[in-house]
């Protein structure tokens, strides 16, 4: 299929449709209900992971405050924080917004919607299990892989069933043309239970020694933000960007050479100069970061030129979240690029400078993406053409702000922290 008759295609090779004739109601009430409740559920993690963020910053300045509770100490409440964000906020809405973009690219109803529904409540059942096991005490020291070893298998239970029922809707896709949306869908899809599964024995069942243990958990916090959630942030912007520009994306063959560039190298990149690792990995990693900036450097080239003449479009209300995610993926690659040379990284490791570029990922990429595919789904599979601009307005503010703030007080942070550290005095 050309580029130039694919336009008024939604799933075709080149560029989601705008025009198509094909009704699509039936295809959104076929995924209704899950997705509603997987996006309820989230929202609702991601106000109690905010909770607990807030709680353990207070804790810096007060550190007396319940200390008396051993479940609410501070090596507890961090990572219950930080999992009930990722596992609970930003994967369960991915997993929806992956159904819906699978439904309507694919223009096949979802296959046994009740018991996607079903796989989504075992789902957060799981997460449940795990953050109250990480508050009791029995959470790992492993960046996003604190999950006790006893919550895992009811996340694997919930995502096969999630995942399988969307795989096999896609499997019977009515157009088998693929967009390069559905690249990322089907890669992040595959990708997660292979890094769990990984994970879980080597870190759980059949424990790795040592340094490789740092690798092992280091692999998968990097597959996660990058292949996972970052793969699925990366196809709602290929899908958002051209359908709200109602433009054909301007290279397939560099969107999908993008996507290898970063399938091959983005799970390798982010091992930093000093890591307690043989010093090859960190330098083979180094190389794998300058490979994923150029795909990234892609990525951008790519929705410029499909954008044209109406980039100035993408300050419109109706494009702030995807745009604000789309600068941060860029944004991020060049970063992690610079701080891959070994004289950067002496400033910058173990400050918070890891953190503000851990910020960037999941809050600027992921979160914004996600916030974007919401707001453009939600009225959709409601079937109605609901508006609310003022709340829309204070939504998108209060989260560019506030990520703003967090990330320029991180950077600057990090940046004292090292000068600091490096100084002899």
């Amino acid at each position: 299929m050309s580029e130039s008759n694919n336009s008024g295609n939604e799933s075709g090779a080149v560029s989601p449709g705008w025009e198509v004739e094909i009704p699509v109601a039936e295809l959104d009430r076929s995924c209704r209900i899950p997705v509603l409740f997987m996006l309820w559920k989230s929202a609702g993690w991601l106000f109690l992971g905010s909770l607990f963020a807030l709680l353990n910053s207070v804790r810096f300045h007060a550190p007396d405050l319940l200390a008396h509770c051993p479940w609410l100490t501070f090596g507890r409440v961090g990572p219950a924080a930080s999992t009930a964000f990722v596992y609970g906020f930003a994967l369960q809405a991915a997993f929806a917004v992956s159904l819906w973009l699978i439904v309507r690219l694919g223009k096949s109803a979802l296959v046994q919607p009740g018991f996607v529904f079903l796989g989504g409540a075992f789902w957060n059942i799981g997460v449940l299990v795990g953050v109250v096991g990480i508050l009791a005490g029995d959470g790992t020291s492993y960046a996003l892989f604190e999950y006790p070893k006893y919550a895992v298998p009811i996340l694997f239970v919930a995502y096969s069933i999630i995942a399988g029922l969307g795989l096999v809707t896609f499997i019977r896709r009515q157009v088998k043309d693929l967009y390069v949306s559905q690249w990322f869908l089907f890669a992040a899809l595959l990708w997660f239970p292979w890094i769990l599964t990984t994970a879980t024995l080597l870190l759980h069942h059949f424990t790795v020694r040592g340094v490789a243990q740092v690798a092992v958990a280091g692999w998968f916090a990097t597959g996660l933000s990058t292949l996972v959630l970052g793969g699925i942030g990366l196809a709602i912007v290929f899908y958002l960007i051209p359908k709200l520009l109602k433009k054909p994306l301007h290279s397939h063959h560099m969107a999908v050479f993008a996507f290898w560039l970063l399938l091959f190298f983005g799970s390798g990149a982010g091992v930093l100069s000093g890591t307690t690792v043989p010093a090859w990995v960190s330098g083979l990693s180094a190389i794998m970061s300058f490979v994923v900036c150029f795909a990234t450097v892609l990525v951008g080239l790519n929705l410029y030129q499909t954008a044209g003449k109406q980039i100035g479009r993408l300050l419109d209300s109706e494009f702030r979240f995807v745009t604000v995610a789309t600068v941060s993926f860029l944004l991020l690659g060049v970063l992690n690029a610079l701080n891959a040379y070994s004289s950067v990284t002496e400033i910058t490791q173990f400050t918070l400078i890891l953190s503000a570029l851990q910020q960037l990922a999941f809050g600027g990429v992921i979160m914004m993406s996600l916030f974007a595919a919401t707001y453009h789904l939600l009225p959709k599979i409601l079937g109605s053409s609901f508006e609310n601009s003022k709340f829309e307005n204070l939504h998108f503010w209060a989260s560019a702000l506030g990520l703003g703030l967090t990330i320029g007080v991180l950077g600057l942070g990090g940046l004292i922290q090292g000068q600091t550290m490096n100084d002899p005095s």
